[in-house]
């Protein structure tokens, strides 16, 4: 009966004798009792492919290298963020409008490759679109941009409902890139009403351990060259940088030019192939914890969809 329900709850057109049963389980079961206790092997997350949900995952209580579901990766978008990309095209860059949009598809190779989530990519989505707020993990690694008042009004909104942003902040603290996207924040979180503080997270956070185990951000490809004079306290650093939204990691910003390197480029042509290789591999399993973290988090968009299904 359980095994119905996980079902259900990526099924669109379920029939009403499921949201019968769903609320007579409910009556016998809490759901806590009912999360703790489910057969993780038994259960199997249907995808309609009908666009009703982004991602629904569930990780095994015990194992957390036991993780499946499905996740349609969203690349957000802003005309904004198209000004430097259409000022790349008319110079001839090959990058196009979306410059990262390969950085995600190579992302979603590398859920599949190394989880049990059906991972693709989907639409893209306009930060002002009411559909953000379906969005459970969103990637945002573009040059200086300036959004919207509604814009901004979406993005608090989205973050005070179990959104959760991975912000490729460049290079260091600091930065140009860096300051702009804290700006951003700040000005989101004030249309809604919140605070904004950011802060150092410790190596102990669930973000380093939920899928697998990191002592530190792992490098970016221009940080292990002579050249660009490796990791210092301020360029290239080791941590993260989070914001928390009413208790709830809801913002991380990462200073490891990680766009760049899950474009798999390396910034110099120096780097020997097996380092190229471990770095970009390490990179893009970091970019699966966070995608992982955020849709396991309390009060994640994951967990609401559960309790909008089985009731609170």
């Amino acid at each position: 009966m359980k095994d119905h329900l996980i079902k259900f709850l990526g099924d669109r057109e379920s029939k009403t004798v499921y949201w019968a049963v769903a609320f007579l389980i409910l009556f016998c079961f809490p759901l806590s009792v009912l999360t703790q206790t489910w057969d993780y092997s038994s259960v199997e997350i249907v995808d309609t492919g009908q666009g009703r949900y982004k991602a629904f995952v569930i990780q095994h209580p015990k194992d957390k290298r036991k993780v499946k579901g499905y996740l349609h990766l969203t690349l957000v978008v802003s005309p904004s963020m198209l000004e430097r990309g259409i000022a790349q095209v008319q110079s001839g860059a090959r990058s196009g409008l979306y410059p990262y949009e390969s950085a995600l598809r190579h992302l979603v190779e590398a859920i599949n490759k190394y989880t049990d989530i059906k991972a693709d990519f989907g639409k893209r989505v306009a930060m002002a679109d009411p559909e953000l707020l379906k969005v459970p993990w969103v990637f945002i690694s573009s040059d200086v941009f300036y959004p919207t008042d509604v814009e901004l009004t979406n993005l608090g909104r989205y973050l005070l409902n179990g959104g959760f942003l991975f912000l490729d902040a460049g290079s260091g603290i600091g930065t140009r890139k860096d300051i702009n996207l804290r700006n951003i924040i700040r000005k989101a979180l004030a249309k809604i009403g919140k605070p904004c503080e950011f802060r150092r997270l410790s190596k102990n956070h669930q973000i380093f351990h939920c899928y697998f185990d990191f002592d530190t951000v792992p490098l970016a490809f221009s940080a292990i060259t002579p050249r660009w004079g490796g990791r210092s306290s301020l360029r290239y650093p080791d941590y993260l940088v989070g914001v928390e939204v009413e208790g709830r990691t809801a913002v991380v910003l990462c200073y490891a030019d990680i766009g760049r390197t899950w474009q798999g480029r390396p910034a110099q042509t120096n780097i020997s192939p097996q380092m190229s290789s471990t770095h970009y591999t390490r990179s893009l399993q970091f970019g699966i914890n966070t995608i992982i973290y955020a849709l396991t988090q309390k009060g994640s968009i994951n967990e609401r969809i559960l309790k909008e299904k089985l009731g609170d």
